[in-house]
């Protein structure tokens, strides 16, 4: 039970989901290290109707950290505005640190004491008119808080292209600790009717768009490699059509889903090469996780990827939606074996010097250091 207090430097951290992703796993990570650097974080949530038990607080509290739900009845729920106001007086929390366009939209509306808002954009998504839409909107809302964070060098120039011109980047961190090399989990590999001698490829993302399954469905379906099994991990709406091209394309016996799955370590101890061939990205956790522990890597060349995978050093980087050059990345670890290894103990030692969850919360910190700074200065 978290109790009032008189914490000068309380963070609240806002964010609407139900599930645990990319963005979900900063939000927690950053929480937990904040601590370090004397800021007290608190992980609050708001509640949809149709997910009564976010699966986001509840990995939140099995780690220790603070919690608060906001029951919210609707896109955008007055009531909740209040109630979050009313915490934040109540338990004097100093800053209000928001993670997606909801829950910048309620930072805007929170009106409560000097509180200093900061922004974080995980990544503007563009595939649909709505999402456009959301963009706009979210690019107009965040211009009134006192920091906006991107965690990618792209997505900054995004802001910076639609007139923002005082975002920070900060790049994603993982707790290098929870990941590392580790034998292969038989009891993983009986459940899904793998054999210890199958090239398992891994994806671990949302069934999204900006995930590009279709281009590894394409890559492989022209590959006469009969071990050659596809992993994927993880839920969302599409899917279905996904499920229903790789029977159309013949790849039944090669791809494997697996819906969520909480033990990630279990999963990757199974894959030999890691793919991300997706279209769009920040800074992605399941590559951070993916390469922390030990593997080799095949990406698109977006986002901040470019700036953690080095091409032929710890993975290979292939154009956007270039099927020819995933396929190729992809035999050339096939046909290279001994390189996954090698790729894989560098792309760790990569993750472990440069992303680690504490130097991200300490240069999240440093940015809070100055918000209470502004704040001081004001009151003076």
């Amino acid at each position: 039970m978290l109790e009032p207090g008189a914490s000068e430097m309380r963070v609240l951290h806002l964010r609407s989901s139900g599930g645990m992703l990319g963005a979900e796993n900063v939000v927690l990570e950053l929480a937990k290290e904040s601590s370090t650097f004397g800021y007290e974080g608190i992980v609050g949530a708001l509640k949809n109707m149709e997910d009564p038990t976010p699966e986001f607080i509840t990995v939140a509290e099995s780690r220790g950290l603070k919690t608060k739900i906001f029951e919210c009845a609707c896109s955008f729920d007055i009531r909740a505005a209040l109630n979050i106001k009313k915490f934040i007086n109540n338990h004097q929390v100093k800053i209000l640190h928001c993670h997606g366009y909801k829950e910048d939209v309620f930072g805007l509306v929170t009106r409560a004491g000097r509180i200093s808002k900061i922004a974080t954009n995980h990544l503007w998504k563009t595939s649909t008119l709505k999402a456009k839409c959301y963009c706009l909107m979210d690019a107009l809302i965040i211009r009134s808080y006192d920091r906006i964070v991107g965690v990618s060098d792209e997505i900054v120039q995004g802001m910076n292209n639609v007139g923002i011109r005082n975002a920070f980047k900060i790049a994603n961190g993982i707790d290098c600790a929870r990941f590392n090399i580790k034998p292969v989990d038989a009891a993983f590999v009986k459940k899904y009717n793998l054999q210890t001698s199958d090239f398992v490829l891994g994806m671990i993302s949302s069934l999204s768009y900006e995930k590009n399954h279709q281009a590894v469905f394409k890559a492989i379906s022209g590959m006469d490699k009969p071990n050659l099994k596809l992993l994927i991990v993880g839920s969302g709406y599409l899917d279905k059509d996904l499920r229903k091209q790789v029977e159309e394309m013949g790849l039944s016996e090669r791809v494997v889903f697996t819906g969520t799955l909480s033990n990630v370590t279990d999963v990757l101890s199974v894959v030999k090469v890691f793919l991300l061939p997706s279209l769009s990205e920040g800074l992605p956790m399941a590559l951070l996780e993916a390469m922390a522990s030990g593997k080799a890597v095949v990406a698109s060349n977006v986002g901040e990827v470019g700036n953690v995978v080095e091409h032929h050093v710890n993975g290979l980087l292939v154009e956007r939606n270039n099927i020819d050059e995933l396929r190729s990345a992809i035999e050339f670890f096939f046909e290279n074996k001994e390189k996954i290894s090698e790729y894989g103990c560098a792309a760790r030692s990569r993750v472990v010097a440069k992303f680690s969850s504490k130097i991200m919360a300490q240069n999240y910190c440093k940015i809070y250091d100055s918000m209470l700074s502004s704040v001081a200065s004001m009151e003076k």
